[in-house]
């Protein structure tokens, strides 16, 4: 044991972590394990470590202190009590000690006056706990998870890395003019693309039209006698004949599809320079489970009016959702993996 490392009045509490430390164990780790699995970690990096701590009028599960900086460790291997869990950021904050937390899955954290890193605890098939990052893909052992944090191999960032294509999907129903009698295409479309952490994101609605415009210049729809449908043109909230300028409202339109069976549905990725969107997280700094590092700084603004790459047909008959999976999947991290 640490020669720095205070042990709790109760020992008992401590039996068993420290004799099968670097070994396989039976069971879910406890609480106590994991702390002293922490205090150990971080007794290697020079920092000294209290069980118990006392923080103003609260009680850290593990006080860290090196110099002048104090940091607390929350280990709950199930979720704390919402009250309890606010009580006791409060007190952190009004004692001016950072802190990190590693709970159980499900957790919802308080509102932290300051970026605070919250960990979600689950374990592996051997029982081993593993850390997962809250907002990201990260997942890392208990241990893999602290020494990232305190090595600041994971970092508080402001914006995030949205590297992908977008993806549009493009969902036709057969209309026939109430006035004229022209058959035509009705499309609705949903965009989406999914950031570096596995987040979806949406296209407003102006960049929304710009995507779905480009969409259809690659894909024609074809109706059961297969003859090529033109797209009836959108005036807002309506559709209106090509032919004849006929309005069809958007109650209408709804009931059309609602009565009838998809024309068809393609997805078509495409292509997007990289860029940053706002959004408040926690990641690895170098990038190495994200797909990507989120940038310290912000780049160019994600707006889809600045496409300038290549469309291309995805698949014919897929979900937008089933798409993404699919992108996301391409550098899902693995559990276990270097932080």
């Amino acid at each position: 044991m640490p020669s720095n490392y205070t042990v709790p009045t109760s020992t008992s509490t401590l039996a068993g972590p420290v004799a099968r430390f670097g070994m396989r164990r039976a069971g879910r780790p406890g609480a106590s394990q994991l702390v002293t699995l922490a205090a150990a970690t971080l007794w290697a990096r020079g920092w000294e470590s209290t069980v118990g701590g006392g923080v103003g009028d609260a009680v850290a599960d593990l006080l860290c202190r090196k110099g002048s900086g104090r940091v607390a460790l929350v280990v709950r291997p199930g979720v704390p009590d919402p009250g309890e869990a606010a009580a006791l950021a409060g007190c952190f904050e009004r004692e001016g000690v950072r802190s990190a937390w590693f709970c159980g899955m499900g957790f919802t954290p308080p509102e932290f006056a300051r970026p605070t890193p919250v960990f979600g605890l689950a374990t592996d098939g051997v029982g081993d706990s593993i850390a997962v990052l809250s907002g990201s893909r990260i997942a890392l052992p208990f241990a893999g998870a602290v020494a990232a944090l305190f090595d600041q191999r994971i970092q508080y960032r402001t914006h995030r890395l949205v590297a992908g294509p977008w993806l549009v999907e493009l969902v036709a129903t057969r209309l026939r003019c109430w006035r004229c009698g022209a058959r035509q295409a009705a499309v609705e479309w949903r965009t989406a693309r999914v950031d570096n952490h596995g987040v979806r994101v949406e296209a407003g609605t102006d960049d929304a039209a710009r995507l779905a415009g480009r969409a259809m210049e690659l894909v024609r729809f074809v109706d059961a006698r297969g003859d090529v449908l033109e797209t009836a043109r959108l005036d807002g909230d309506a559709v209106v004949c090509r032919d004849c300028s006929a309005a069809f409202g958007p109650a209408l339109v709804a009931d059309i599809r609602r009565a009838s069976a998809p024309l068809a549905t393609h997805v078509v990725s495409v292509a997007h320079p990289p860029a940053t969107i706002p959004g408040p997280h926690w990641c690895a700094a170098d990038g190495a489970h994200s797909g990507g590092c989120c940038p310290a700084d912000t780049i160019d603004a994600d707006t889809a009016s600045r496409i300038d790459g290549k469309a291309s047909i995805v698949d014919v008959a897929v979900s937008l959702e089933a798409a993404l999976q699919r992108f996301e999947d391409r550098d899902r991290d693995v559990l276990g993996g270097r932080p």
